[in-house]
């Protein structure tokens, strides 16, 4: 697992789910979360 770094406070997460619904049908689901994280940081430490 590795880190993606585009940009200081944004975050950036990759969900790739592959399967199968009733009847064999083939599913394929690409997600991309992208959220800036500075206004959510206030007083937090890391």
């Amino acid at each position: 697992m590795g880190k993606i770094k585009i940009g200081k406070d944004n975050k950036i997460c990759f969900i790739r789910m592959k399967g199968k619904l009733f009847g064999d049908i083939p599913i394929n689901l690409e997600l991309r979360l992208s959220v800036e994280d500075s206004p959510n940081s206030a007083g937090v430490g890391q």
